[in-house]
């Protein structure tokens, strides 16, 4: 079993989104979706770069997927959002956990995932070759985000 051994520099904060991440993974897989952890909380266990912020946790779904959540996070009275791009972002505490559609965001890469302990939880979180895939994608078709996504592909680009 993988185990994140390390924290980003809001570690105070990443443990409140690590505690909202295992409640809204437990929701999601009770409804017949496991969710595969992508973005920056996969780049920080790859990379072991705490001096990022991790801002919240990207989780990828199945789209059909976002309208069962949102029904669900509706019964269980968590603040949500749908979004334009694919998306469905869930809210407590001040932490934000984004379900993304895995058919949007990983159109033509790998979906292989695999299985990590993160503050006691087992998650899955997607493979480095297919996150450099996805930050690739994004640095090219995200202008805001580019230099970020270029940031962090280049780092994980370095791995061996």
């Amino acid at each position: 079993m993988l185990t994140i051994q390390i924290y980003p520099k809001n570690k105070g904060f990443f443990l409140k989104l690590a505690e909202f991440g295992k409640e809204c993974q437990i929701i999601s897989t009770a409804n017949g979706f496991e969710p595969v952890i992508y973005g920056s909380v996969a780049y920080l266990f790859y990379t072991k770069d705490a001096s990022i912020e991790v801002n919240d946790i990207d989780f990828l779904v199945p789209e059909a997927a976002l309208d069962v959540l949102a029904g669900e996070f509706t019964r269980q009275g968590l603040k949500y959002e749908t979004t334009t791009y694919h998306s469905l972002k869930v809210f407590k505490n001040g932490v934000k956990i984004s379900f993304d559609s895995i058919e949007h965001y990983l159109h033509g890469i790998s979906e292989l995932a695999y299985t990590v302990k993160i503050e006691g939880e087992n998650f899955k979180v997607l493979n480095p070759e297919s996150l450099k895939k996805v930050y690739k994608q994004g640095a090219e078709n995200i202008p805001f985000k580019k230099d970020a996504y270029s940031y962090k592909l280049k780092r994980l680009s370095e791995l061996p």
